[in-house]
């Protein structure tokens, strides 16, 4: 499809010095419009844990498809951060069902393709594309990622799934509310630390000079976001700095959050979001790791998610235990005890510095 709009599929191996110029071509735009017209009631699905990322890009596809006549079925898996709440109401359907899935004509996934962050609802997906009974879309930035898909619309190079459906949205003409636009400010704005990260780069500052256009408040917008914490959150972001422990002359952060920190201080799982990227202000720290202790089935599973200076690609380390993201900031799940995940951890970095 011809596009006046800059957007192509970029893939790791390929040569993207070119990348701030204007494109023309748009590999799969067209295909993932025609489809998704054929469709009247979606299942729009992102990652568990859901970021600004996952939110933006549910809220935004959500409200243009609705706007273009569909009734899009909206399923996130997990509560959603109080950080957020302000932005997606009160009208999402919170955990998987099943048979409200079976309902839809079609999925379309965002920011992400991996059966671990699509737990609930993997082996369901399995079964449509096995059967080919409904189509799936998906729309992603991240390197890693599973075979759930008949139509891929992937660009590695994005710094957020939200400047991919910006793009997108503008080049088959959909119409955008303010609260499209929100959402996908939001998206872009917190997957690259507001604009504060290596992956913003002029691609991420133009897709948001292009919001800004439409009269949204980024100052208010932050306010809500990162200065609206609660005292209890305040208190862990403390317990976990306090518990913060050095390895490899101090190259190494290892953050651990335990589920007695979670009693002590009154919070939960929901509260741990961008805490990891506290250790990262030590000059000498190159990879910070926040873990997590989470109980699930009689199981003990730690959450870790990592972050990098640059020099160690996190989503190498990540991939090998089972998860995946991107070289600066990747995530995975390990069964068992936090020691032995601290050793897991620090074992697979050794290897990722040899």
């Amino acid at each position: 499809m011809a596009c006046n709009h800059p957007l192509t599929i970029f893939h790791p191996n390929q040569d993207h010095s070119h990348r701030n110029n204007p494109l023309t071509d748009l590999p799969n735009a067209q295909e993932v419009w025609n489809t998704i017209k054929t469709m009247q009631q979606p299942l729009l699905l992102s990652h568990q844990r859901p970021d600004g990322d996952a939110l933006g890009s549910l809220i935004a596809m959500d409200t243009m498809l609705t706007l273009a006549g569909k009734t899009p079925i909206v399923c996130v898996f997990d509560e959603i951060p109080t950080r957020y709440t302000w932005l997606t109401g009160s009208d999402m359907t919170i955990g998987w069902d099943e048979s409200t899935a079976d309902e839809s004509d079609g999925v379309i996934i965002m920011d992400t393709c991996s059966c671990n962050q699509l737990a609930p609802a993997a082996n369901w997906l399995k079964t449509v594309k096995t059967n080919a009974t409904k189509p799936i879309i998906a729309i992603d930035h991240h390197v890693t990622r599973d075979p759930l898909a008949d139509i891929e619309m992937v660009d590695t190079s994005a710094s957020a799934a939200c400047i991919i459906l910006h793009e997108w949205a503008k080049c088959v003409g959909l119409k955008r509310d303010s609260r499209v636009v929100t959402a996908l400010f939001v998206g872009i704005a917190t997957d690259t630390g507001w604009f504060r990260f290596s992956n913003a780069d002029a691609r991420a500052h133009r897709a948001a000079a292009d919001l800004l256009e439409s009269q949204i408040e980024p100052d208010r917008i932050y306010r809500r976001i990162y200065e609206s914490e609660s005292p209890n959150r305040f208190k862990l972001r403390a317990a976990a700095l306090t518990a913060t422990e050095l390895h490899d002359d101090g190259r190494i952060a290892i953050m651990p959050i335990t589920e007695e920190m979670f009693t002590r201080t009154g919070t939960t799982h929901l509260d741990t979001e961008d805490i990891v990227n506290d250790a990262l202000r030590m000059s000498d720290v190159q990879v910070a790791v926040l873990m997590v202790e989470q109980k699930s089935d009689d199981q003990q599973i730690i959450k870790m998610s990592l972050r990098s200076k640059g020099r160690v690609d996190v989503a190498a380390v990540a991939q090998r235990l089972g998860g995946g993201g991107h070289k600066v900031a990747a995530g995975a799940r390990v069964t068992g005890s936090m020691i032995a995940a601290r050793e897991t951890i620090l074992a697979e970095l050794d290897i990722n510095n040899e």
